[in-house]
């Protein structure tokens, strides 16, 4: 109301309205924070990730390609396109994405896990646990959190261990878990009951 054109305002919004499951206003939210300010890299990755949390796949890989086209070396973009290749079952184009956004920033402790969850779901498991080994590695341990694993667990199929993880993650009070409702990458656990109680 003070200040409709403020970008961030409308970004901000944008990601609460996600994380309580109302993705097409959550786009909405996004769209004009990018109409904005068209040429903040964080907006533009923003219109992506919303359209990757409604598994519209093909216009999230777009999206993140055209944000790489304005800011080829933005980590942050090679990190999402790399989860939106994940996600349309493109795991060789992931894995490169990921090496792209670590080779930026190797020490990313979420970054090594989406990368291991990767090869968990091509089916390669001992590529998947010695990225868990190299997550566990990184030393970062403030920005190591527990649903990070388990969305590893999680693809290999070890459901005991991917929600002893969320319960850990639960009782540190893990900012990202505000985003359970929505985020695919947990999408193995969602028939669950405890994934429902969590």
């Amino acid at each position: 109301d003070l200040k409709p054109g403020l970008a961030e305002a409308h970004s901000e919004y944008g990601w609460y309205l996600a994380a309580i499951g109302r993705l097409d206003d959550a786009l909405v939210e996004m769209r004009r924070a990018k109409q904005r300010d068209p040429l903040s890299p964080f907006a533009n990755v923003a219109v992506a990730t919303i359209l990757m949390y409604q598994r519209q796949d093909a216009a999230a890989v777009q999206e993140f390609q055209n944000t790489l086209e304005l800011y080829p070396d933005f980590h942050v973009a090679h990190y999402g396109l790399g989860r939106a290749y994940a996600q349309a079952r493109r795991y060789d184009e992931a894995v490169a994405e990921f090496e792209k956004a670590l080779s930026r920033s190797p020490r990313s402790a979420h970054i090594l896990a989406d990368l291991a969850q990767v090869h968990a779901l091509a089916g390669r498991k001992r590529e998947a646990e010695a990225g868990l080994l190299r997550w566990r590695e990184t030393g970062e341990s403030s920005l190591q959190k527990p649903e990070q694993a388990a969305r590893v667990y999680a693809a290999m199929g070890d459901k005991e261990r991917a929600f002893a993880l969320l319960e850990r993650a639960l009782l540190a009070r893990s900012p990202s878990l505000a985003f359970l409702k929505v985020d695919p990458r947990l999408d193995p656990l969602r028939g669950d009951p405890r994934f429902t109680d969590l």
